[in-house]
């Protein structure tokens, strides 16, 4: 339970980061998060009067029913922020919930989070020296379709191929007893830092993503640094972000034998080749991406609400010659 000492301590940490930021007077700042601490900071910035946006990652409290607008989302609605999402998904979600109402907000995604690439390669001991695996990893859940991985392993084995799947990351549901117990799985059931992830997909064949649902996901923009193609279910996080049979194989949601085929056509070396190939073309632009999602956040943030001022001081001003 939370004291009003811890309480107190909040606020005034969040009041000293706020003052911190408004001194320096920037021409914009944006607060990522989907929490109370950041949110607060983005309340305090504008009360200090600095040009602030929030981007927040979830727009619904629960994105599987859509039945409730996240509270923090809500928070920063009721304190006109200003709000920037990273998916169309995210987009459709708040304007469900606003109807007529349109606040200020943008819809601009991220490009590949290249500074994985600074971390070093390094052993992993779950891992026994093992390489060429299919890689499943992340926080565990059971939205993310373990289970459809467990069928589909079944169906490989009847196919022949003896690849081993790694399951990586910490959380807890049903299969993942029976994959414990499994010699075709390596679990390596725990929280992975930043480092031990990187590793683990440098030594992959392809990252896998059974996901029954997802409006948004950092999988794409991390594995594609390390050219890697990603065998993903059709929901709005990947049919966003990957382009079947060129940057990875997109499948049926719940459909085991459509993963497994996925999974045993990206051992074809030739459209395995080409798909790294794409991944690798797409990785040679980033640094360009990234410059122009820069500049849509400078035009609509810095630019387009300096002009606007500008047109309307001279009208006033006008009304006085």
């Amino acid at each position: 339970m939370e004291t009003n000492a811890s309480k107190y301590s909040f606020k005034i940490l969040s009041e000293k980061i706020a003052h911190i930021i408004a001194i320096h007077g920037y021409d914009w700042v944006n607060v990522i998060g989907n929490d109370l601490n950041t949110a607060v900071i983005s309340v305090l910035l504008k009360k200090n009067h600095v040009n602030v946006l929030h981007s927040i990652h979830e727009v619904c409290r629960n994105y599987l029913t859509r039945s409730q607008m996240h509270p923090i989302c809500s928070y920063l609605l009721q304190n006109d922020i200003p709000l920037n999402l990273f998916s169309k998904k995210s987009e459709d979600d708040l304007l469900h919930f606003l109807k007529d109402k349109r606040p200020v907000y943008s819809v601009i995604p991220f490009s590949l989070f290249t500074g994985y690439q600074e971390f070093p390669i390094s052993e992993i001991c779950e891992l026994k020296g093992e390489d060429d695996y299919v890689l499943f990893y992340g926080y565990i859940a059971d939205y993310k379709g373990l289970d459809i991985l467990y069928e589909a392993s079944k169906l490989l084995r009847l196919r022949e191929l003896r690849k081993k799947i790694v399951v990586a990351g910490f959380g807890k549901v049903d299969y993942l007893d029976i994959i414990s117990r499994d010699e075709n799985f390596i679990l390596i059931n725990r929280f992975l830092n930043n480092h031990e992830i990187t590793n683990l997909i440098r030594r992959c064949h392809v990252v896998v993503c059974p996901y029954r649902s997802s409006s948004q996901t950092g999988i794409t923009q991390t594995v594609f640094n390390f050219r890697k193609p990603i065998v993903a279910t059709r929901v709005p996080a990947f049919t966003s972000t990957i382009e079947d049979r060129k940057t990875g194989l997109l499948v049926d949601v719940e459909d085991a034998e459509q993963l497994t085929d996925a999974i045993h056509k990206s051992y074809n070396g030739q459209l395995y080749s080409e798909m790294c190939d794409n991944i690798s073309r797409l990785l040679a632009r980033t640094a360009q991406d990234w410059i122009g999602i820069a500049g849509l956040y400078e035009i609509q943030y810095i630019i387009e609400p300096t002009l606007k001022s500008t047109i309307s001081y001279f009208s006033t001003f006008q009304k006085y010659l």
